[in-house]
């Protein structure tokens, strides 16, 4: 019986080969899945994951100045224009920037990407549906043609489990 680990951020929970196995048959693994919609192992574990990674993120006063102006001013939270619609697109396109730099293998104005035979070529726009309502995304490009964003896949449309949803009806 071999294990994998689940929980990278923390205790190593372990988890059973053929109950992964058995889970990636259930919700259909073998059809492309987006990273961001991975079968959750154990739920407490991904949430508590998830409030963590929160946590470190946001300060509690910029969520109040928030919150008051979504209380005030008219702010929404969802849908076109709204701030989580703001928030997911703005995590989308900083992680596709990290996987081109990846790729490429330097970082932006670095001296190391000049004369490497392939760079940056600016971005392509792209409307995805998420579960906050639609998002215009700017996808980093290469002069080369040969980065694959994995976080939003090519001719992807829709991300996270709004896939599921649409598949199950």
């Amino acid at each position: 019986m071999s294990t994998s680990r689940v929980y990278p951020h923390g205790p190593g929970l372990m988890v059973d080969e053929d109950d992964v196995r058995g889970l990636r048959e259930r919700v259909g693994a073998d059809a492309p899945r987006l990273p961001l919609a991975a079968p959750v192992l154990d739920e407490a574990a991904a949430r508590e994951a998830a409030r963590s990674a929160v946590a470190d993120l946001v300060d509690e006063r910029a969520m109040d100045q928030v919150l008051a102006q979504i209380k005030g001013d008219g702010l929404r939270l969802t849908g076109p224009g709204g701030f989580l619609s703001e928030l997911v697109k703005a995590v989308l396109e900083r992680g596709l920037a990290a996987e081109l730099t990846e790729h490429l293998g330097y970082d932006k104005h670095d001296v190391a990407g000049k004369g490497s035979g392939n760079s940056r070529n600016g971005s392509t726009p792209k409307t995805v549906q998420t579960e906050v309502g639609p998002i215009d995304v700017r996808v980093p490009r290469d002069r080369a043609g040969t980065f694959t964003p994995v976080m939003l896949p090519k001719n992807a449309r829709r991300l996270g489990g709004l896939s599921d949803v649409v598949i199950s009806l």
